[in-house]
């Protein structure tokens, strides 16, 4: 479940500093050991046999137990389309007595946008439907899925605001960012994201249009990167190396088509870090990232405003770091961690 997985991870870890018992139940795909909670690779193909199997380990534990479903559908088997799984959690509600915090990703597709994507976007609804009418709380990852949600139930449910908090520690070694300064050169931009369509085509006009030197961080960035040294890219970075490839930029770019929202793990990760940050506003961004002034906002689609916003943060340094420091203080403030484990456990 890629980013998914990293951040149940974080929760459960979360959790389990605050005293929690924390039982994960994930499919069988290799987890590193966690000392802090439980891992149970039980869910498997999300078959019958191991949602049974899974209902046994939950019975084991006593009530109340708490669900706290990370909801993507992509990520439970059946082509996206597992309503069993759903039924099966609507099930544990009703008959067991466990209690759900749904946290909605992603909804999944919308209605309309294609006619490739419309019988799932209909098994889609019918899913989240199914959950919300066993939710007790539901939390979303962007307020742009409450209007997408709350259509789905005639249920007064509290719909409440968890952003994706950063998944890189900032924990980056002073010797190593140096070196990583030195052999790129500075002052240095970076960019740390999606490679795939549609963000390639928002990345590429960009990069014709900024000085060097320029970093793509993560797998997929070497298809950008020239002959020549002004692009330069990383590839595959473990955690430890990818905190300190982004200490590393003065400046990091962040495009979106739908515009930065706070589902955006890749632009938090820049923004607890510390890092002056140019990204797109679009339908999904929320009013916070204007009102805080932490980061400099160009429409997407408009290279041109992305490359003066690049260029005008790289000839200022005193406005570049102004704006990391209310970058590091609004994720601290607003998007760590710390304040989904708060709300979780003073609601539990």
């Amino acid at each position: 479940m890629g980013g998914v997985a990293e951040y149940a991870a974080l929760l459960a870890a979360g959790l389990a500093a605050a005293g929690r018992d924390v039982h994960v139940l994930c499919p069988d795909s290799p987890q590193p050991v966690r000392a802090q909670f439980t891992v149970h690779p039980e869910l498997g193909d999300f078959s019958p046999a191991r949602l049974r199997r899974c209902g046994e380990l939950l019975d084991q534990s006593p009530a109340p137990r708490y669900i706290q479903l990370q909801w993507v559908p992509h990520g439970y088997g059946r082509r996206a389309m597992n309503i069993e799984f759903c039924r099966w959690i609507r099930e544990r509600v009703r008959r067991h007595g466990d209690l759900l915090d749904l946290m909605v990703h992603e909804p999944g597709y919308e209605l309309f946008r294609s006619w490739k994507t419309a019988v799932p976007a209909i098994v889609h609804r019918a899913m989240l439907r199914i959950l919300l009418d066993a939710a007790r709380c539901v939390r979303v990852s962007t307020t742009a899925w409450i209007a997408r949600l709350q259509p789905l139930t005639t249920r007064a449910l509290p719909f409440e605001w968890a952003p994706i908090p950063s998944l890189v520690p900032a924990a980056a070694a002073p010797d190593a960012v140096s070196r990583i300064r030195a052999r790129y050169g500075s002052p240095l931009t970076g960019y740390f994201g999606p490679y795939h369509e549609p963000y390639a085509s928002l990345l590429a006009p960009v990069l014709e249009r900024l000085p060097g030197p320029v970093l793509l961080i993560g797998r997929g960035g070497d298809r950008f990167a020239g002959p020549s040294s002004r692009v330069a890219a990383t590839g595959s970075l473990p955690l430890a190396d990818l905190s300190c490839h982004i200490a590393a930029c003065d400046v990091m770019l962040h495009l979106y088509p739908d515009g930065v929202d706070t589902r955006r793990s890749t632009a938090m990760a820049s923004l607890a870090h510390g890092r002056a940050l140019v990204t797109t506003e679009g339908r999904f961004t929320e009013s916070v990232w204007r009102e805080s002034g932490a980061v400099m906002l160009v429409p997407p689609g408009h290279p041109d405003a992305a490359a003066a916003a690049v260029i005008r943060l790289l000839e200022d340094e005193p406005e570049r770091l102004r704006l990391g420091e209310a970058a590091r203080r609004l994720h601290a403030g607003r998007f760590d961690i710390v304040h989904t484990v708060r709300s979780i456990c003073e609601s539990s």
